[in-house]
């Protein structure tokens, strides 16, 4: 199977780069940055695979920056939706797999139970419905399509809440965390191992979307908290509310994902985040 991975140089790229290579994939893999293809641009798509075919294409690429996307709106839009259809429309004329990565923020957040595939999306921000926009794009576009929705993701790669907070953690002696916001840690190592699992597999469904994150819930607070106690770094954390830590882009207050139906039609086990979160910080110790 010959694979390109788009959004190499990002955090989830740059963890299949590196997960590949631990897990000893023997699968061909294009690893492709914005330098090398431009999504958002159609005559750069269309270029890019004129001699090019491909069985699967991994949408790793997004514009990811909440809060700047309210004054980038076109911007956020030309990557996360003009770019996903162009991608799509690729993926389609190949009669490739196409799957794309999107986000917990298509939902508003007014729920307090684990929101299921298809509840109803109400984004609050310019990035959610930027990427609500792609995700609608890829379905409609593509035949053979996955959209994995995802949240909160981290690891040792990239730009993440797990680094920073090992950061400014170091570099105070405390800091105040946001407590009222409630979702799930992803450690993006995991999320690329369930995606080559999807991969190794033989399956029927191809347009649908899943909800991927590890298991379990909490807020910013006790992600930061479990964070600093597993890093063994001397730093209090305290909890503020959301007004008291104002940001342009409005958050969900819940959006915990509802992995019900992933576990029904895949075998792979999903741990509980803080678990996972210690594995992650002791194996980077080591």
């Amino acid at each position: 199977m010959r694979i390109l991975l788009t959004g190499a140089d990002g955090q989830l790229g740059s963890c299949f780069k590196k997960e590949s290579l631990l897990l000893n994939q023997s699968l061909l893999i294009d690893y492709v940055g914005r330098k090398d293809l431009d999504i958002s641009s159609r005559e750069s798509v269309e270029s890019f695979f004129r001699d090019k075919v491909y069985d699967c294409i991994i949408n790793a690429a997004a514009y990811t920056k909440v809060d700047l996307a309210e004054e980038e709106k076109d911007i956020a839009f030309k990557v996360n939706s003009d770019g996903v259809l162009n991608l799509a429309l690729a993926a389609e004329k190949m009669n490739a797999l196409f799957i794309h990565i999107s986000t917990d923020f298509v939902f508003d957040g007014r729920k307090t139970i684990p929101y299921k595939e298809m509840d109803i999306t109400n984004p609050l921000s310019v990035y959610g419905k930027s990427k609500l926009s792609g995700e609608k794009v890829a379905l409609e576009n593509c035949s053979k399509v996955i959209v994995l929705r995802t949240s909160w993701l981290y690891s040792f790669e990239g730009n993440n809440f797990l680094k920073t907070i090992q950061r400014i953690g170091i570099e105070n002696e405390s800091i105040r965390v946001i407590s009222d916001q409630i979702g799930t840690p992803t450690n993006a190592n995991k999320l690329v191992n369930f995606i080559f699992h999807l991969l190794s597999l033989k399956f029927d469904k191809i347009n649908e979307i899943y909800n991927f994150s590890d298991g379990g819930e909490c807020s910013w607070y006790d992600f930061a908290s479990s964070i600093i106690e597993f890093s063994n770094i001397v730093c209090k954390v305290v909890p503020i509310k959301s007004e008291e830590y104002p940001q342009k882009a409005e958050r969900p207050k819940y959006s915990v994902l509802d992995k019900t139906k992933l576990l029904n039609d895949f075998d792979f086990s999903i741990e509980d985040w803080k678990e996972v979160l210690k594995k992650e910080i002791k194996r980077n110790l080591n």
